[in-house]
């Protein structure tokens, strides 16, 4: 039996070739069955990514973690803490994604975008609008940055196979 609900989250943007794990994972949703999905945006990663390496590079891993945890509130344990920002920062491989870009991907697969959180949610449409809200996100993920509160540069779709 194929699953109902397909989950990637935060997953595919650590292999080799994201668009080849994609469609393989796509592969896997059924007639009628939905496709959650959660990547690294590039629009809002790149800003967040300069900021914490710079840090590293300038102040060091314990500077650069202690800055992460007053960035982080929400996650009050220390293992958990370092764990997120080894994921977040200091992991070897990662790539960045656009809206529209995976959108492709996923009309290539047969795939329907209903919702994703670039626009909160709300409904698709009009693909042309949905796409225009993401150029705000690199100056969200400054403003967020500099406020001194995490924002990692992540974005979600909710896909279905009609």
């Amino acid at each position: 039996m194929r699953p109902a609900l397909t989950l990637s989250i935060g997953v595919l943007h650590h292999t080799h070739d994201c668009r080849a794990a994609f469609g393989h994972v796509a592969g896997f949703v059924p007639p009628g069955g939905l496709f959650f999905l959660g990547l690294y945006h590039r629009p809002g990663r790149l800003p967040f990514l300069r900021h914490w390496r710079g840090l590293l590079e300038s102040e060091g891993e314990d500077a650069a973690l202690a800055a992460f945890a007053r960035a982080m509130p929400q996650s009050p344990d220390p293992e958990h803490l370092a764990s997120v920002f080894r994921d977040q920062v200091l992991h070897p491989q990662e790539s960045q994604h656009l809206l529209e870009e995976v959108w492709g991907w996923a009309d290539a697969a047969g795939l329907r975008l209903l919702s994703t959180s670039i626009n909160r949610y709300g409904p698709v449409a009009d693909r042309t609008e949905v796409v225009a809200e993401e150029a705000a996100y690199a100056a969200l993920s400054q403003e967020r940055i500099a406020g001194g509160r995490y924002f990692p540069g992540f974005f979600t779709m909710l896909m279905e196979r009609p």
